[in-house]
């Protein structure tokens, strides 16, 4: 075994300094450069979207996005929140045909979707919990 390791970057002397520049220039996206020129951020873009979300929690949002990305009639997606105190539970019901999607085999999806629930709802100081509903 040798003890010759190379690393990118580390011979300085070799004239790549113009190509790293090139790679740092290619490396902004057009989004990037438009937020740049504009003068704004890219978490300015996305303010306008929480105001529909005022009333509703981190834990909802999460569920509401995991399930329409699983589900093929995202338009029976219906998310009801139950709070009691610091307990949230999120009642679910989606469409029949759907319901096995929501499921998985051996309610895995189901508990991948629990856990991620819980560690939202943390951040909004609920304990919570989802309900899937026939």
């Amino acid at each position: 075994m040798t003890d010759d390791v190379r690393t990118i970057g580390a011979d300085e002397d070799s004239g790549d300094a113009a190509e790293d520049d090139d790679l740092d220039a290619a490396a902004d996206t057009p989004a990037d450069t438009a937020a740049d020129t504009a003068g704004g951020t890219e978490e300015d873009d996305y303010e306008d979207d929480d105001e529909e979300f005022d009333d509703v929690t981190c834990a909802e949002r999460v569920l509401d996005v995991c399930i329409r990305a699983i589900v093929d009639d995202e338009d029976a997606v219906e998310i009801e929140p139950d709070e009691n105190g610091s307990r949230l539970t999120l009642h679910v019901s989606v469409a029949q045909e759907d319901m096995g999607k929501i499921i998985g085999k051996r309610g895995r999806v189901a508990t991948a979707l629990r856990t991620l629930v819980k560690a939202a709802g943390g951040r909004d100081g609920y304990s919570a919990t989802v309900e899937i509903d026939d």
